[in-house]
């Protein structure tokens, strides 16, 4: 007893606990999972006892409801979840539609993308792409419409929705100019509107895609005021 009372006090305590053993530790990151996943049975466990003890109070007042049983619970709770996970996806993918690339990854969520614009390249290459798929659309529009040309940006804009581009419905309305008048003076019938440090493109009315010259590119109109119509 007095060996044992006189052991120095300064002893390491993983020493004294483990008796010289060695320990098995989570890194930060497995940990976190780790914590997620226990967080995450425990909420369908606890969502589960829920259901089962509403679903059995619920039979006393309506009796043609068959008993639940614990896995029963448990079921109908994971089904249910399943259901709302494809309801957020199609929220989310709607949401990306509406909004293209202007959300970004943030942990198990999404931000707004506040981080500086892309590069000058990559943005007259969008922009490329972009006159391809309205010339498609103006050829798509005139093929279903007996080859007629639409009468305003509107009705090429729900052209565009038929054919599944729903963010190019509302870019056309924003970033080109039409007026069908001009197609017969000119043979640009749709001009892109110039934005800095990249070209413009039209499309005639054949659908022919044209690159603008620097004294045809349409710049950027500003908005009336009250005293420009007075």
């Amino acid at each position: 007893m007095t060996t044992f009372c006189n052991l120095p006090l300064s002893l390491p305590v993983d020493w004294l606990l483990l008796g010289g053993m060695p320990a098995v530790r989570l890194t930060s990151d497995t940990s976190t999972r780790m914590q997620g996943i226990s967080f995450f049975l425990m909420g369908i466990v606890v969502s589960t006892l829920v259901v089962w003890w509403a679903w059995n109070w619920l039979r006393r007042d309506f009796t043609a409801l068959p008993k639940l049983s614990f896995i029963g619970a448990a079921g109908l709770t994971v089904l249910w979840g399943m259901l709302f996970v494809i309801v957020l996806t199609m929220i989310s993918g709607a949401r990306e539609l509406m909004t293209p690339k202007a959300w970004r990854p943030n942990g198990l969520t999404y931000a707004i993308d506040d981080e500086p614009g892309t590069s000058l390249e990559s943005l007259a290459e969008e922009r490329e792409n972009e006159i391809k798929l309205v010339a498609a659309t103006l050829t798509y529009y005139k093929r279903t419409r007996g080859g007629e040309l639409p009468e305003d940006v509107v009705y090429l804009g729900d052209a565009a929705e038929e054919l599944g581009f729903i963010s190019l419905a509302h870019s056309l309305e924003m970033n080109y100019w039409y007026d069908a008048s001009q197609s017969k003076s000119s043979p640009i019938l749709i001009r892109q509107i110039a934005q800095k440090g990249g070209p413009a493109w039209g499309i005639t009315a054949e659908g022919e895609i044209v690159r603008l010259d620097e004294a045809e590119k349409p710049e950027r109109r500003a908005p009336k005021t009250d005293s420009d119509g007075s």
